[in-house]
């Protein structure tokens, strides 16, 4: 997603293994969202693990604690998605802007 220096300078939320919501089109042009495992967030993207893979550059919207009346919507896109060794994906997506006093 960013460089390791890059990475480095992010400051780091925690919000490690936190409900988020995801929603997509997908080929058929259908909404589709899925509640997925956050695994790691900084101020520039989220890294979350669910069962279905999602296309590189794919643009989703993310709902950060989507259960809640003061929940926070963000759109990102997918700069990578990689199969775990379980069968799931592990999925990368740079966030637009946002600071930590928003989630």
């Amino acid at each position: 997603m960013f460089g390791h220096d890059e990475r480095r300078r992010s400051q780091r939320l925690d919000m490690e293994h936190e409900l988020v919501s995801i929603s997509w089109i997908d080929q058929y042009d259908e909404s589709v969202t899925r509640d997925v495992m956050c695994v790691d967030v900084s101020s520039r993207g989220i890294r979350v693990e669910m069962t279905h893979p999602l296309d590189e550059n794919q643009e989703v919207s993310i709902t950060f604690k989507p259960n809640q009346a003061n929940h926070v919507c963000k759109t990102g896109l997918v700069v990578r998605c990689t199969q775990q060794s379980n069968g799931w994906y592990e999925i990368a997506l740079q966030l637009e802007q946002m600071n930590k006093d928003t989630l």
